[in-house]
């Protein structure tokens, strides 16, 4: 009887050893050892020595940091955004135009865009030639890029004035409808992520 009961154990123990293997197909003892005796090599230690003299980094290399962050974040967001709804207008030149010019005047650029959408449908009607924001300033531009360079600065300073306050940006901005005009650029704007 005993015979059989050890007989049993050892069965057992090779039945769940290659049922684990099924289940943690990457353990390996070799590697597990490799990975607790690669502290001891002398190449790594010197690698955190190194590591422990790099130059401190200062706050304004850690905001510029930031900043590129955001803004290369915004872009793409931007850039996904008005390439669905016109991708023969909308290159990432353009976009970066947008992005530049908000954040100069401290803007959120998804108003900007949507007042590009709701006064020429993203560039599909624009007013004049290439003029996408309506903006009546009786100038014909030769190009989207030089409307959008000459344009863009001159609509995000009338954002900073009325920031998501839409309906009175709406009537300042000379807007038929300024209460339909204002819900729909709101609407818009939060939908730009």
């Amino acid at each position: 009887m005993p015979l059989i009961i050890a007989a049993f154990y050892l069965l057992s123990i090779a039945v769940l050893g290659f049922i684990g293997s099924f289940f943690f197909p990457d353990y390996n003892v070799e590697a597990k050892e490799q990975f607790f005796t690669v502290y001891d090599d002398a190449a790594y230690w010197n690698n955190i020595s190194e590591i422990s003299n790099l130059a401190p980094v200062s706050e304004q290399e850690i905001e510029e940091s930031e900043y590129m962050i955001k803004r290369n974040s915004d872009i793409q967001i931007l850039y996904n955004y008005l390439h669905r709804q016109n991708p023969a207008v909308f290159n990432m030149q353009v976009v970066e135009i947008i992005i530049d010019a908000s954040y100069k005047e401290g803007v959120d650029f998804r108003i900007v865009a949507a007042i590009m959408g709701k006064e020429s449908g993203y560039c599909i009607a624009p007013y004049k030639a290439y003029n996408c924001y309506g903006y009546l300033n009786k100038v014909q531009y030769s190009s989207f890029e030089e409307a959008f360079y000459e344009l863009t600065p001159k609509v995000a300073r009338y954002v900073s004035i009325y920031s998501w306050d839409t309906f009175a940006l709406g009537r300042a901005y000379g807007a038929v409808a300024w209460e339909d005009w204002g819900a729909w650029v709101y609407a818009v704007a939060n939908k730009i992520n």
